[in-house]
């Protein structure tokens, strides 16, 4: 589990708190969940030792509720 640290709306992007370290995988995709609501998933592109950056997947977009900062990962 881990934590949406950042979000670019503008070009769809989120930076994780979850790296290498805690198993995190480049090709990885991750769930983004609110509460008990799924709100999206993303692909992560980049892996660090304790944080990565994933694209969020636009076929898993549900409505107009957008992944924000602090929204929890599961991957």
């Amino acid at each position: 589990k881990g934590q949406v640290a950042a979000v670019d709306p503008r070009w769809k992007f989120l930076v994780l708190n979850v790296g290498e370290n805690q198993g995190a995988k480049e090709r990885g995709v991750v769930m983004v969940r609110r509460g008990d609501k799924l709100v999206g998933k993303a692909r992560i592109v980049s892996v660090e030792a304790n944080r990565s950056v994933a694209n969020v997947l636009p076929a898993w977009k549900q409505g107009d509720v957008a992944v924000a900062t602090g929204d929890q990962v599961l991957y």
